[in-house]
């Protein structure tokens, strides 16, 4: 009986050594598609899709899909100052307010249509989330309110559109999308136009920029 209590030592011992590696490892950030990228570091999940922006590339204004929701049982807030977008050069676009990308893009409506109509399955890398809820940060003007602060949690996944205004008129080279406050440091990477998939780097782990 002492060496079975002694074996269960072990093994908890060593679950408490992997689960301190992988913490060590830092965040995941993978290719799922072409036009997809995961985010994963225990805290929270999140997946972005670029397919709009990748087939539109010469426009000024873009939209990014996003999906989020919480890892662990605590809920992660998200407020529209803390979303942004930073350039391979270093150029940081924060994500503007709904009177700006109302101004700035007359034909809202009719972007979201093709944004829909192109959008990939990513919900599907959220099997553990019960309920999702529309992000508010942007929506159609007139039809409904736009909230600046989102919550999220295990059960209940966010999903919406980003709008991005580029300084230079299009959409070319290497983008990060930042999510980051006191609780979250959330980057993801991704290229215009998009890599070739599947990724040939050999670490799950690495997206090559």
């Amino acid at each position: 009986m002492s060496k079975f209590f002694t074996a269960i030592g072990l093994l908890s011992l060593l679950g408490s050594a992997s689960a301190a590696l992988a913490a060590e490892d830092g965040p995941e950030v993978r290719h799922l598609g072409r036009t997809v990228t995961q985010y994963r570091d225990g805290n929270v999940r999140a997946v972005v899709s670029t397919k709009y922006a990748a087939n539109h590339r010469d426009r000024a204004w873009t939209v990014l899909e996003l999906a989020v929701a919480a890892e662990s049982g605590k809920p992660v807030a998200i407020a529209r100052e803390d979303v942004s977008l930073v350039a391979e050069d270093g150029s940081v676009m924060p994500l503007p307010s709904q009177k700006a990308m109302a101004e700035g893009l007359p034909d809202v409506s009719r972007v979201l249509k093709t944004a829909h109509v192109m959008t990939d399955p990513i919900t599907g890398y959220f099997p553990f989330a019960d309920h999702e809820h529309r992000l508010k940060f942007f929506t159609i003007p007139g039809e409904s309110i736009v909230l600046e602060e989102e919550v999220v949690s295990k059960t209940r996944m966010g999903r919406g559109w980003l709008f991005f205004q580029s300084p230079t008129g299009k959409w070319d080279g290497l983008y990060e999308l930042v999510i980051k406050n006191r609780d979250l440091t959330v980057k993801i990477p991704f290229r215009l136009p998009p890599n070739d998939f599947p990724d040939k780097e050999s670490d799950p782990k690495i997206v090559a920029w």
